[in-house]
């Protein structure tokens, strides 16, 4: 861009609509709409389930936050609430002018005594399956263990989605209240994860300092899900860019859980000029009130990306992604010859 002024702000919200997008980082509990909750379950007092379900402004904490799953999970406890909910993030993802997803969520907390957890996991790829047919987008699914559930449970939970490894299920996450129990509670859980051939994405650095990163590095993930705390340590930093393990970084998430506290103290534009692989993501973004679309915003008047930035930003997310080599080619030269039909 150099020599040209930077695009104002109705330029850059076209660009951000029509800049081709990746998400790694979306749980499908808390990407469900109002109104697909509303159809769910037959509620039709839509802005009373937004009321339930959008995390308040005055959050202020990682755990208030993920007390809004307290309301939507139960509301997916059918393989017919999974599927549609499924089905659902594969429109918005169309809407949102994305060319892949990749989608988790957590088998412990869906599964009931008449939805085993093999009965969950079939009824998300079944509804992602049919979104992806419908709207031409790839997807995968990724496999949230509980940081608090018994290692015993998770490790059950693993064996029983073997199954699915390779056939719409990609990875493993952990996530939960990292602030309050370490990663290294699931490490058995995880080792079994690898042993089974299940490659790790996990949830580290948000609420915790940045040793919690440097554990999760030490348990082989091959991606860290929001990594906030990251500047605290600099040879961690560079670790990172060195062997090109990847962020996954939800900008209005991470200042809802007051993971930060201003865009001043979001190290963002730090980390990807390290050279780290940088992508944005929702979270939640149900739960958040965004979009992806608002958070490709976001980047460029807040956080003061280039719409070039934002393209390699796109490009991290195909390598850090866990399709095939095919696939990211493909979606490679998508994105290239999108962007090149962009005028920044």
């Amino acid at each position: 861009m150099a020599g040209k002024p930077f695009p104002n702000r109705s330029r850059l919200a076209a660009l951000a609509k029509a800049m081709p997008k990746i998400d790694l980082h979306y749980h499908l509990e808390g990407g469900v709409r109002p109104e697909t909750l509303a159809s769910i379950t037959g509620n039709p007092d839509i802005g009373e389930i937004r009321r339930q379900l959008t995390v308040p402004a005055g959050c202020r904490s990682l755990s208030q936050f993920l007390k809004r799953f307290d309301y939507v999970t139960p509301l997916l406890r059918s393989p017919r609430a999974l599927s549609m909910a499924a089905q659902a993030a594969m429109a918005e993802a169309a809407a949102q002018n994305l060319c892949y997803l990749e989608v988790r969520f957590a088998p412990a907390y869906l599964a009931t005594p008449e939805m085993d957890v093999p009965g969950a996991i079939a009824a998300v790829l079944d509804g992602l399956d049919q979104g992806s047919r419908r709207w031409g987008i790839p997807a995968a699914a990724i496999l949230t263990l509980g940081l608090t559930t018994p290692v015993e449970e998770n490790e059950a939970i693993l064996r029983a989605a073997l199954p699915w490894l390779g056939s719409g299920l990609a990875a493993v996450d952990v996530a939960g209240p990292e602030g309050e129990i370490s990663l290294a509670a699931q490490a058995s859980a995880l080792a079994l994860a690898r042993k089974l051939g299940f490659p790790l994405t996990l949830h580290a650095g948000e609420a915790a300092p940045a040793s919690a990163i440097a554990r999760a590095v030490e348990l082989d993930a091959r991606r860290i899900g929001h990594g906030t705390s990251l500047w605290q340590n600099k040879p961690l930093m560079e670790r990172l860019a060195r062997q090109k393990i990847g962020l996954e970084m939800c900008p209005t998430s991470n200042f809802q859980t007051r993971a930060i506290r201003s865009w001043e103290e979001y190290h963002i534009r730090e980390y990807f000029d390290a050279g780290i692989p940088v992508t944005i993501c929702t979270d939640d973004p149900a739960i958040s009130g965004i979009t992806l679309t608002g958070e490709y915003l976001l980047a460029m008047t807040e956080l003061g990306f280039t719409p070039e930035e934002m393209k390699q930003m796109v490009l991290y997310g195909i390598q850090m992604s866990f399709a095939s080599r095919t696939m990211k080619q493909s979606l490679q030269n998508r994105v290239e010859q999108a962007f090149a039909c962009l005028e920044f």
